[in-house]
């Protein structure tokens, strides 16, 4: 490992120790990159399944050919929250998405977000957004006046 590697350059000295460390160093970064690549991947992987209801650590794990723990190391440290809680919290902008931008039923919504489980769902809006998917939609209505009005081109502004 490092260490090894790392106490042979000292031992060596001079030219030797110096280009001892530059293939160390060399070889770090290149695992490094290649650590930030597989990151990236599982992201986009993550962006292009999470309304799928069967997205589970194991299952992006599995995928990546990682274990569940290095999965879960991964968002701990790269992105400062775990997997479930990132996979949850990009179901719950969706759904608010939908809330805004169609009449589907709150229901509906929980389904296409990748949320079964009606009550879980209802459970996990309120505890990130603060209030019922009912209460979201029907805030944005009066804020944004006629519900007909309010299309998702109303959300995404071209400035």
């Amino acid at each position: 490992g490092c260490e090894f590697a790392l106490s042979e350059v000292w031992a060596k000295g001079g030219e030797g120790g110096i280009a001892l460390a530059e293939k160390v160093l060399e070889t770090l970064e290149k695992k490094e990159s290649r650590k930030k690549e597989q990151q990236n991947e599982i992201l986009l992987y993550i962006e292009q399944n999470y309304r799928n209801a069967d997205l589970s650590q194991t299952q992006v794990a599995d995928a990546f050919q990682i274990s569940t723990y290095t999965l879960s190391r991964l968002f701990k440290n790269q992105i400062g929250i775990g997997f479930t809680e990132y996979v949850n919290t990009k179901r719950i902008e969706y759904a608010k998405e939908l809330l805004l931008t169609t009449k589907q039923t709150t229901r509906d919504v929980a389904e296409a977000a990748g949320i079964p489980n009606y009550n879980y769902f209802l459970r996990l809006f309120k505890a990130t957004s603060g209030e019922s998917p009912t209460s979201f939609r029907q805030k944005a209505k009066r804020e944004h006046g006629h519900e007909d009005n309010f299309t998702s081109e109303s959300l995404h502004h071209d400035f």
